[in-house]
């Protein structure tokens, strides 16, 4: 029987995109018939047991991440339209499907990072190569009455007020906040190392701006998970009356 390449077997057996089957496989998480595979391109045997080990229950350990936060500032998505900007792979995306999200906007700047079996997905609408800033956005229909936040190289100050926007007769954000992006200190944004108290302290002034700006925010608390190269990060949540 022919052989076929990796990426094509787990297109078709988890619904999993080329650029996800890579860094899988990359990763070291990929096994047919038992066997490591190294390479995406590696030829299989079509019929080979395959295994793919995520390591999360999610599409990735944002959901995790999203799953604490949900828990923690107690927020209830049972039944609820959401709009998760900054979707990338999925995680956020896959957490609030399963934790009872009726209809799930799934918006990136990016084009094909969101895992497969979310694209197959009824329940999730497919947003690409979509700025948070996109009128679009604000027109949605089911309106969202959730919208969550994972972004980079954008202070939450700009993306909030932004986000807010896209809430018709009231909701909320919970928004990741990613210090070295709200802090205005070059030296750490350059470096990429930030310390923990300093951390915190960019993190509760980022509260209090969104406060002094008219945004119901709440104390961030620290996320159990880690960004990128250990970076400390937290999450917010801001209540939305009504669209700003």
């Amino acid at each position: 029987m022919k052989k076929v390449a990796v990426w094509t077997l787990l297109r078709e057996r988890e619904g999993i995109t080329r650029e996800e089957a890579e860094r899988l496989v990359l990763a070291g998480s990929v096994r047919v018939s038992d066997e490591p595979v190294r390479r995406v391109g590696e030829l299989v045997d079509p019929q080979g047991d395959v295994v793919v080990d995520r390591g999360s229950p999610y599409a990735s350990r944002g959901g995790e991440k999203l799953a604490f936060a949900l828990e923690a500032l107690e927020v209830d998505v049972s039944g609820r339209v959401a709009l998760d900007v900054g979707a990338s792979t999925g995680g956020f995306s896959d957490c609030l499907l399963q934790h009872g999200a009726e209809l799930v906007y799934a918006v990136d700047v990016g084009f094909g990072q969101l895992a497969g079996k979310l694209r197959a997905d009824r329940r999730v609408v497919v947003y690409e190569r979509t700025n948070i800033s996109d009128p679009r956005l604000t027109e949605l229909d089911p309106a969202p009455s959730l919208v969550t936040l994972d972004l980079s190289y954008l202070s939450l100050r700009i993306a909030v007020p932004v986000a807010s926007r896209t809430i018709r007769g009231g909701g909320e954000i919970v928004a990741l906040v990613k210090p070295l992006f709200e802090t205005d200190d070059r030296t750490a944004r350059r470096s990429g190392e930030l310390s923990a108290v300093a951390a915190r302290t960019a993190a509760d002034l980022l509260s209090e701006a969104l406060r002094e700006s008219g945004f119901a925010a709440s104390t961030p608390i620290q996320s159990p998970i880690d960004g990128g190269k250990g970076t400390v990060e937290f999450f917010v949540r801001v209540s939305v009356a009504d669209a700003h």
